[in-house]
């Protein structure tokens, strides 16, 4: 799921603070996550922890942009 979130926001070009709240607003993006309504999400500083967890974030970052492009 925490993949799936730096998609959404690699995609959109979205903050930590933003990503959270649009999980939270959009159903969309919930069912893209897997998640229900009832089901907790990660909060912004959870979602800043693990982007800054991989070795190096902007080349995957630039791959990730990169496999999205048709």
């Amino acid at each position: 799921m925490m993949f799936k979130i730096l998609i959404i926001q690699a995609a959109i070009n979205l903050s930590d603070e933003r990503t959270e709240f649009l999980i939270n607003d959009r159903l969309s993006f919930m069912r893209f996550l897997g998640l229900g309504l009832s089901d907790r999400i990660p909060d912004a500083r959870t979602i800043w922890r693990f982007g800054r967890s991989s070795p190096k974030p902007r080349r995957s970052r630039r791959c990730l942009l990169a496999s999205m492009q048709p």
